[in-house]
């Protein structure tokens, strides 16, 4: 059976439990209904158990029978099939950016909102479901530990400290710290925790690091103060890219051969733009990231100019030996 006519038969099922009446259906009814054996109604039940909560009631008579509660959602309260669709396109960016975890909880959020369509918008829905989708870029994605993750959200709402053994990109060693973690910001080459020392906190001494290179993770017996106001958001808004630099004073000329073209992008929150009369764009901004700056420039080629910082490229090339220590 194909993916698309096995989530079709998944879908008619919960549907048939929600309207088998009290009774329900019994594990051989079931079967019937899916084609498929027994051993299979055992995952796929407890899976919808998971999925439905105490929505899903399993009778205590013999044999068992299973049935799906209807919700009923007050009039204000409505889906369509773009709601669907939405979380869908979502949840296949978040599987393209490797990030496991969200994809499958917006996935079952999609299914859990089809489900509440009425028959039009639910045959609406299945027809966008096949004419829209993504582009799955080949690029190398690192392997994410959903625990890992699990284990960092859960000690940010806790303020609970951890232990991380955790190598570092360029010296290639492991080493342990106890840290406060604040928060999670994910880009598309890594994903990165943003932490403080436990010695040493504040927002003012957050670090980055690469989730991928956690190595191992714990909580800590200790507990941390969370920085007053603090938010993702803000902390990385004088950012350009991953790099946490010191915010300058940005110019890029664009030729008039480019100008509406860049026009419509966004280069950074900040930014202004000024169309001059010869049909070229001056775009300012005040960020920090030159090597992120630098690898986006590349890609308009010969039809932008750096105004400022004037030693915008020495600043390229020292960055650069940073980096690579």
């Amino acid at each position: 059976m194909d993916d698309m006519r096995y989530f079709t038969k998944i879908y008619e099922l919960v549907l048939k439990l929600q309207n088998c009446g009290a009774g329900g259906m019994t594990k051989r009814e079931i079967a019937d209904f899916m084609g498929c054996s027994m051993k299979t109604v055992e995952r796929k039940t407890t899976e919808l158990e998971r999925l439905f909560g105490t929505a899903f009631i399993r009778g205590a008579g013999y044999p068992a029978t299973f049935r799906i509660k209807s919700a009923r959602l007050p009039k204000s309260v409505s889906f369509n099939a773009n709601d669907v669709s939405v979380l869908r396109n979502a949840a296949a960016v978040m599987r393209n950016r490797n990030r496991s975890e969200e994809a499958g909880t917006l996935s079952l959020l999609a299914e859990k909102v089809q489900i509440l369509l009425d028959d039009r918008e639910s045959r609406s829905s299945e027809a966008l479901a096949g004419a829209e989708s993504t582009v799955n870029c080949p690029a190398p994605r690192r392997k994410i530990d959903a625990s890992t993750v699990d284990l960092i959200k859960e000690a940010i709402k806790t303020w609970t400290a951890v232990s991380i053994d955790y190598t570092v990109k360029r010296s290639r060693r492991t080493h342990t710290f106890t840290l406060c973690p604040y928060g999670i910001l994910h880009s598309d080459r890594n994903s990165y925790l943003l932490a403080a020392d436990y010695d040493n906190q504040g927002r003012e001494n957050v670090h980055f690091f690469i989730l991928s290179n956690i190595r191992k993770i714990a909580f800590a017996d200790k507990k941390f103060i969370m920085p007053e106001n603090f938010s993702v958001d803000d902390f990385i808004k004088d950012m350009f890219g991953m790099y946490n630099e010191k915010p300058i004073d940005v110019e890029w000329l664009f030729s008039p051969q480019v100008a509406d073209e860049a026009a419509q992008f966004v280069f950074h929150s900040s930014q202004t733009t000024e169309k001059r009369p010869d049909g070229s764009l001056l775009v300012r901004f005040r960020a920090g990231g030159v090597l992120d700056m630098a690898w986006h420039l590349y890609t308009w080629g010969k039809e932008v100019k750096v105004v400022k910082p004037r030693n915008f490229w020495k600043r390229v090339e020292l960055a650069e030996q940073n980096r690579w220590g």
